[in-house]
């Protein structure tokens, strides 16, 4: 199911306008990455506020800017700023991932697929994206007769 959710995303993302480039070095990986966390905020959402619809958003928030903000982290113009000062870069990198039962010689290895290892910053920036669009968007759907209620019912205490 997962893995038919992101080849729809990919597809949906590659007909934006930069959606092309955002999928490069290492974006349609990042997408991928983000959307566990996506899924797990959408059913912790739906719960919480017991209304899909604001699990939805929730979750479809979490999954543009958690991938937005890696991809970000991944960019060229960054990296290059980032060496120029003699600071650490912030991108991934692409390894390949040796089955070394399957890897005799060095054509094979070279034959081997490329994996995307998101680096430290990505990753906090991912937690970043999905605690924060939590924090912002999920209140909003809270019941609110129940505020309400616990407000009065306070103010009553309070007062008498």
């Amino acid at each position: 199911m997962a893995f038919s959710l992101a080849r729809n995303v990919y597809k949906g993302v590659s007909k934006l306008p930069l959606g092309q480039r955002f999928l490069e070095r290492g974006g349609k990986e990042l997408i991928g990455q983000s959307l566990p966390g996506a899924l797990i905020t959408t059913g912790i959402s739906t719960m919480v506020t017991g209304n899909p619809f604001a699990g939805a958003l929730v979750g479809g928030a979490d999954l543009v800017s958690s991938s937005v903000l890696a991809r970000g982290l991944a960019s060229t113009g960054l990296n290059n700023f980032l060496a120029k000062r003699g600071l650490p870069q912030t991108a991934g990198r692409f390894h390949r991932s040796v089955d070394l039962s399957k890897a005799r010689t060095m054509r094979d290895v070279a034959k081997q697929p490329l994996v995307y290892h998101s680096s430290m910053p990505q990753n906090m920036a991912m937690l970043v994206g999905s605690v924060g669009s939590t924090l912002a968007l999920e209140p909003m759907f809270y019941p609110q007769r129940t505020a309400q209620t616990q407000q009065l019912a306070e103010l009553r205490y309070m007062t008498g």
